[in-house]
């Protein structure tokens, strides 16, 4: 962790049966937590503010929270991750000199976090980050083609999965989301299609977890046949066909 490690102020304290705010400066400097991006939307979703801080120490009722919340849990909880920063739920909204005192700290928040939770498919936190009736599915299609000669086992997906599943989406069409995937060293994208993990070694995802490219945003044919050379067990290369208009 960096040396100013200590300059994060709050955190969620998680474990199975309950959820509350705890103080960083109580903490060992070298704890790993994860950061949530979300859209904030126009509803009404549970805050912290001075007249509930202390309460909050104590605990934070889960099932008051929204679903992106409450999803956010169980995320950092199935992974064994004991701590999480939500920005709502981590600096006092109706205090103007925390505002200003934690607003500085973006930079420090995301880029120490171990993992940035990205509820890159929800516009506002009552959709949360899994959607089960899904029609956006993505799935990778399996052909046998030749290639000098010699046929070869090829795994095709969309070319503009990265676009479908994360630029084109709620959260990245706000400003302040651009930085905070930048700055974390590893994001895993809850989107409506599927998931998908980058960090600064690549990104992969559910239907394709070797590599996934980010093309051209203008090609030149309605489909394309793209290899790419990965080192992986029996698979000389694999490719991607552009399936989505």
């Amino acid at each position: 962790m960096s040396q100013n490690r200590e300059l994060l102020t709050r955190l969620l304290q998680i474990d199975r049966q309950n959820c509350q705010l705890t103080h960083s400066a109580n903490l060992p400097s070298n704890i790993e937590y994860a950061t949530l991006s979300h859209c904030w939307g126009s509803g009404e979703n549970v805050k912290l503010t001075k007249s509930n801080l202390h309460v909050f120490e104590s605990t934070i009722p889960r099932d008051e929270l929204c679903k992106t919340f409450q999803d956010a849990i169980f995320i950092v909880s199935m992974l064994d991750v004991k701590y999480l920063w939500i920005d709502s739920l981590c600096i006092i909204q109706d205090d103007e000199e925390d505002w200003r005192k934690e607003s500085v700290l973006m930079s420090m928040v995301y880029g120490n976090s171990y993992l940035n939770i990205a509820a890159v498919g929800a516009s506002d936190g009552t959709q949360g980050c899994f959607f089960e009736d899904n029609p956006m599915r993505i799935n990778n299609l399996r052909l046998e083609a030749a290639e000098d000669g010699k046929r070869k086992i090829y795994d095709c997906t969309p070319a503009r999965i990265y676009q479908y599943c994360v630029s084109d989406t709620p959260l990245s069409s706000r400003a302040w989301a651009l930085q905070e995937r930048l700055l974390a060293p590893r994001t895993l994208h809850f989107s409506r299609a599927q998931m998908l993990w980058e960090c600064n070694r690549g990104i992969v995802c559910e239907s394709l977890p070797y590599q996934v490219p980010v093309p051209p945003t203008t090609l030149n044919s309605d489909w394309y046949l793209k290899n790419v050379i990965c080192q992986v067990t029996g698979r000389k290369s694999f490719s991607f066909i552009q399936g989505l208009n």
